[in-house]
């Protein structure tokens, strides 16, 4: 066998790429379609939850340390601070709910999950 003959064997069988423990690099998982979500959908959620939350509780915490201008007229006709309080008290329950449940999740979800335990 000539080393042309070698050379034309080695290329004609599927290249495997990875380290011979399951971990592929990045142009095998490149090949696959599929998605691999380590987090589980409940997980993914909570952030996104959590973000708003916390965004909302950032903005309408600074407007209640430094409230806006007061508008003219009667207060009942320019109920502004009362809904940024409300805004805020929402929030703050959607953060502590949010909060409770991924304690809860860490108990059910996947091992992914259960890592903060």
């Amino acid at each position: 066998m000539s080393i042309t003959e070698e050379s034309s064997e080695a290329h004609s069988e599927p290249h495997k790429v990875g380290d011979g423990h399951g971990h592929d690099d990045l142009k095998t998982r490149s090949l696959h379609s599929d998605a691999v979500y380590s987090y589980e959908l409940p997980i993914r959620i909570w952030h996104w939850v959590q973000l708003f939350a916390m965004i909302a509780l950032c903005v309408t915490g600074y407007l209640i340390g430094s409230p806006p201008p007061s508008l003219g007229g009667e207060a009942y006709d320019h109920f502004l601070f009362g809904w940024i309080r409300y805004i805020h008290f929402v929030a703050a329950y959607i953060f502590i709910i949010g909060i409770v449940g991924r304690i809860y999740w860490a108990f059910v979800g996947n091992s992914i999950s259960r890592q903060i335990i």
